[in-house]
């Protein structure tokens, strides 16, 4: 399958490769079709188009364009060119596309709008003109009032005196953050990966949690005399060490794409910072030198560690043995004094019962705020996955 890749522009490249299916926005499917989008009743003067096509700017444009047509929902194919581009590129889904494109722009007008709430708490113009650019562009098509009123009503309902004007410049700027998001889903999705920081999460936290339990598990195998003398016995051991260490590969590549996309999209929310910089602490903590971080990425990334014998092949090059030596290291550096059963300190532990100890806490931070509640068809993500089903001690949950 060819890769999308993107050119010093900002623009995309092989757009009729293979491309995975567009999904649509879980919950927001339906919604323009549902309130019926109307034609509007007045003319707009269209502004020429003078981005390059298939880039941020150019879903700007459709942005900008649908806030003077009355919203998205009176936006028509011609407003909405760049996006319907795109959605063509990414690949056909069932249902209309310019019903698809009216959800998934809404989508992130009412998280960009939100999330440029939260960054300039101060500033009343912010403030208001990120109220007036999300009921401009998502108003029904029977709201008919004049873009000076709905400006000057989201500054009056915040106890601001500004001009329309001002805040018709800024929503301008709120638009170039929406457009970089959207593009960014874009790029994403095209590539086979998370488009957003929340769906990076949900792919990290089930494997974050097999890793945290498994690796409880490999650090019980503490030998006094020596390994047990079944052979047996002793193959479980080394198949259940390679395979935690296959696990750990996993969990260094959700992290990286977990703080990719914190990197690569725009405005967060705090919760988003916290994983974002968290999977960033844990993939540092599975394979101290980078290096590793990068053999594992690259090992992990391809099919060997998908087969039946992905154990075998990871140990297939004497890189690999040296990364594997390296990793079986670290798992054995725990010492007398280290503070895991008895202390909440991290700095009182080892290493890896560090990790233990940060990987349960980003577990309980995924159920407080309610990430792990997402459906995954009749189920919560934390039911499907088993994390923490009872809220349940770690070490009680694994026996330590």
């Amino acid at each position: 399958m060819q890769a999308l890749v993107m050119c010093a522009s900002g623009r995309l490249t092989n757009p009729r490769s293979r491309l995975p299916q567009w999904q649509p926005v879980e919950g927001l499917s339906g919604i323009s079709a549902a309130q019926g989008a109307a034609p509007y009743s007045y003319a707009v003067a269209r502004a020429k188009r003078t981005a390059e096509q298939r880039s941020a700017a150019a879903i700007a444009e459709d942005l900008g364009q649908a806030r003077e047509a009355g919203g998205l929902h009176r936006a028509d194919e011609s407003e909405l060119a760049a996006t319907l581009d795109l959605i063509e590129v990414a690949g056909g889904a069932a249902g209309d596309p310019l019903t698809r494109a009216r959800d998934l722009l809404l989508h992130h007008v009412r998280r960009g709008c939100e999330l440029h709430k939260t960054r300039v708490t101060g500033d009343s113009t912010g403030q208001a003109a990120a109220d007036s650019l999300a009921t401009l562009l998502s108003r029904l098509p029977t709201d008919n009032r004049l873009t000076k009123v709905i400006r000057q009503a989201a500054a009056g309902t915040i106890g601001h005196h500004i001009s329309a004007d001002a805040v018709r410049k800024r929503e301008d700027r709120i638009i170039g953050e929406i457009a970089v998001a959207v593009f960014a889903d874009f790029q994403a999705r095209l590539n086979n990966e998370p488009p957003t920081i929340e769906a990076a999460i949900h792919h990290l936290m089930p494997r974050l949690s097999d890793l945290r339990q498994d690796l409880h598990d490999l650090l019980l195998m503490v030998y006094d005399a020596g390994p047990p003398a079944d052979p047996q016995e002793r193959w479980v051991i080394t198949e259940h060490y390679r395979r935690t260490a296959l696990e750990a590969g996993k969990v260094v590549v959700a992290c990286e794409q977990l703080f990719q996309a914190g990197l690569r999209l725009g405005p967060k929310s705090a919760d988003e910072y916290w994983f974002m910089h968290r999977a960033d602490r844990l993939r540092s903590s599975l394979f101290r030198q980078r290096g590793d971080r990068a053999f594992m990425l690259d090992f992990s990334r391809s099919d060997r560690c998908h087969i039946h014998r992905g154990c075998d092949h990871l140990q297939s090059t004497a890189e690999g043995v040296e990364v594997y030596g390296r990793w079986r290291e670290w798992t054995h550096s725990c010492y007398p004094t280290c503070e895991f059963e008895r202390s909440l300190r991290l700095t009182k532990m080892c290493s890896p019962h560090a990790f233990l100890a940060e990987a349960y806490e980003t577990e309980l931070r995924y159920l407080d705020t309610g990430l792990s509640q997402v459906a995954v068809g009749n189920d919560p993500i934390v039911m499907h996955h088993g994390l923490l089903r009872d809220g349940g001690d770690p070490q009680q949950d694994s026996g330590h």
